[in-house]
């Protein structure tokens, strides 16, 4: 289980990657913590700041989203299309012009 409440485990290890928004759990259940902190440490440089503005984003987009007429499925489908690798490097281009300028 990723999230575990201390009342329910003996012994729980969570190793968190924290940027700004963007948290990336890690948990082996105690079974090994040296396994968690491997993984977290991987992940940290696969996945840079350049996250945590995304993070925001979609956040942002979320709200907007939300906050629109239109159907739960609709919303749905746009949120996952929101997330994908194409829009990432999207997302990541446009950060690039902005910086240019």
């Amino acid at each position: 289980m990723w999230w575990m409440s201390p009342s329910c485990a003996i012994f729980t290890i969570r190793q968190l990657c924290e940027e700004v928004r963007c948290r990336l759990p890690f948990s082996t259940g105690g079974e090994s913590p040296a396994l968690a902190q491997r993984l977290r440490k991987k992940l940290e440089k696969q996945f840079g700041p350049e996250y945590a503005e995304w993070v925001k984003y979609l956040g942002e987009s979320r709200r907007k989203l939300n906050a629109s007429s239109e159907n739960a499925m609709e919303k749905k489908s746009k949120l996952h299309s929101m997330v994908s690798e194409s829009s990432f490097r999207t997302f990541q281009k446009g950060r690039q012009k902005k910086a240019k300028r």
